[in-house]
């Protein structure tokens, strides 16, 4: 299972990021399940999106030393029972990711690129007061925006909010990696809050963190 990156922040956030190669069987028999993460795996449907909640458990494993499983909120955020850690996870297609956490609750997204039917979609994400992307700006900045909120929804933990009207992203140039400003307008993490994004040749990510 090869590690394609770790990525540490100045604010103590750690990020994890595998490259999964290996098969649904090697995953299985790799760690122990408790009752419910075996109960959660059956629930996943297709071995693609097996295969990316096992690995999210393994690189956990190995970034903190210890096996011990995912718990969830009723809001959805994931926890580690008995640990000060706080944690955030995301895989999308053969890439798992973990972000961890000691000092604050944090969030974090993954998604391959490209994923062009963004265009189409932007209505959905982006409001009024943001950067308007067009069609003639590449792809990956509309990836960073996505990104950007994904990450955001999952650190404000609110179901209740909406990517397009209860998050917002100040304008940046797009580059390789870099900071960007955004704010939350409700719930209990309403605020400024500043995330890192790294632009890679075939996915972009994101973290709530500097």
């Amino acid at each position: 299972m090869p590690l394609a990156s770790e990525r540490k922040l100045d604010d103590g956030t750690i990020v994890g990021i595998w490259d999964i190669s290996e098969s649904l069987e090697y995953l299985l028999s790799a760690q122990a399940l408790t009752a419910a993460e075996e109960l959660q795996l059956q629930q996943r449907s297709g071995p693609q999106k097996r295969r990316q909640f096992l690995a999210v458990r393994l690189l956990l494993a190995q970034m903190s030393g210890e096996r011990r499983p995912i718990c969830y909120f009723p809001d959805g955020r994931p926890f580690i029972s008995g640990s000060p850690l706080k944690v955030s996870v995301s895989h999308s297609g053969n890439y798992a990711v973990v972000a961890v956490s000691i000092e604050k609750q944090i969030g974090v997204d993954i998604e391959i690129l490209p994923r062009k039917s963004l265009i189409k979609a932007k209505g959905y994400f982006l409001n009024d007061q943001e950067e308007q992307v067009t069609a003639g700006d590449p792809v990956e900045k509309l990836h960073v925006y996505w990104s950007a909120k994904e990450a955001l929804f999952k650190y404000a933990g609110n179901i209740q909010l909406n990517l397009r009207d209860n998050f917002s992203i100040e304008p940046f140039p797009l580059c390789a990696g870099g900071r960007l400003s955004a704010r939350i307008t409700d719930g209990r993490e309403a605020g400024a809050v500043t995330l890192s994004y790294w632009l890679e040749k075939d996915y972009i990510l994101v973290v709530t963190g500097s």
